[in-house]
């Protein structure tokens, strides 16, 4: 039987958090002074792992059942159900209380990756799928596919694609326990870097035009927020303040000005 399950996005897999209310009794760190597991079919090995990894510690009640899910599904457990902990002691009132936790887990089958494959791909045919950590037959890895989904975010905008999305699509076979991930992408158009602006006059005109020059070497060329970065860095002598703090000078000079039309991006310097 194979089970279509949509554009799943992958909260099964304990890759998005939950949704609780910020201020909710959930989102409040507690000491889990004892854990107990409630399951019909887990093994006791891994019952006692689960257990060793978070007795003890401190959590709210939101992240130790992401925390838990996300373990699973680390170890082929890609459709495992983890219900939202229950209390056997009072609420929680403040941080760091004290409590005793029971959670109900149904871990299922493990599953393996039959494949991986992509839709709507133009601009890097070749490199898509070696962006995830994991081959055709591994057993399904939650965290593999998420390095592989942040890696296909990172290829895309070093090249431009500013608007880029993706969306995983994941197809059960509950008979052979695999599954099929197709991603369905949404490149965008390709953004390129524009003009070097200045939001006010450079006190030292020399530096200003040293940076319109420098400003040559990646005008035209993808937009790439990494080579801004390195950019202002190699620049950083003409940016009063950004040699102290390089990792933060983009944030602290830069607005990008991006055109839909010209697919350009120009980069206005706000100088103190």
């Amino acid at each position: 039987m194979r089970n279509a399950t949509g554009f799943l996005l992958f909260a099964s897999f304990g890759i998005v958090a939950l949704a609780q209310s910020p201020n909710g009794p959930y989102n409040i760190p507690a000491q889990i002074r004892t854990l107990t597991i409630v399951s019909s079919d887990m093994s006791s090995e891994l019952r006692q792992n689960i257990v060793r990894a978070f007795q003890s510690k401190t959590y709210s009640l939101e992240e130790l059942q992401a925390r838990i899910r996300r373990g699973l599904g680390d170890i082929g457990f890609a459709k495992a159900s983890v219900e939202i902990p229950g209390l056997a002691t009072m609420p929680i009132h403040s941080a760091g209380q004290p409590v005793d936790v029971t959670v109900r887990v149904s871990v299922g089958a493990i599953y393996q990756i039959s494949e991986i494959q992509f839709e709507r791909r133009n601009a890097f045919q070749d490199e898509l799928r070696r962006q995830f950590p994991v081959a055709n037959g591994d057993v399904f890895k939650a965290t593999a596919i998420e390095e592989g989904l942040n890696n296909l975010r990172d290829l895309y905008a070093s090249h431009g694609y500013i608007n880029f999305g993706a969306v995983p699509n994941v197809q059960f076979d509950d008979v052979q326990h695999t599954l099929a991930l197709t991603i369905v992408l949404d490149e965008g158009a390709q953004y390129y870097f524009g003009r070097l602006l200045f939001h006010r006059a450079h006190p030292d005109q020399p530096a200003m035009s040293k940076l319109r020059r420098s400003w040559n070497s990646i005008e035209g060329k993808p937009y790439d927020y990494h080579l801004l970065e390195k950019w202002i860095r190699v620049n950083s002598v003409s940016l009063p303040g950004a040699a102290k703090a390089p990792d933060k000078a983009v944030e602290r000079y830069v607005t990008a000005h991006q055109s839909d039309e010209t697919h350009r991006v120009d980069i206005e310097l706000r100088l103190p």
